[in-house]
């Protein structure tokens, strides 16, 4: 929680950056919440090819931790298309 003296001291900087900057300021306020799906920069699909793409490198290598990497970025897939679903509804 913050006290009064901070609170002053965060409205202080607001109103120097809106001065300073309106139009950034602008683009702060005016933000949207992005999907779950763009927080990780790469979407579902991407992590799909991923996922596919290191299984594949697991087979050749007949490595167990890349198996799982493979396995974590399928799920990380699996995840992000839950979570993108479940926003649209």
């Amino acid at each position: 929680m913050l006290n009064d003296a901070d609170r002053r001291r965060l409205a202080e900087i607001e109103r120097e950056l809106r001065a300073q900057d309106p139009s950034f300021a602008q683009r702060l306020t005016s933000a949207t919440p992005r999907s779950p799906a763009q927080w990780c920069g790469m979407g579902a699909t991407g992590w799909l090819l991923t996922a596919a793409f290191t299984a594949c490198l697991a087979l050749l290598l007949q490595s167990g931790p890349v198996t799982v990497i493979a396995l974590l970025a399928a799920c990380l897939s699996m995840g992000l298309w839950a979570a993108d679903d479940n926003s649209r509804r």
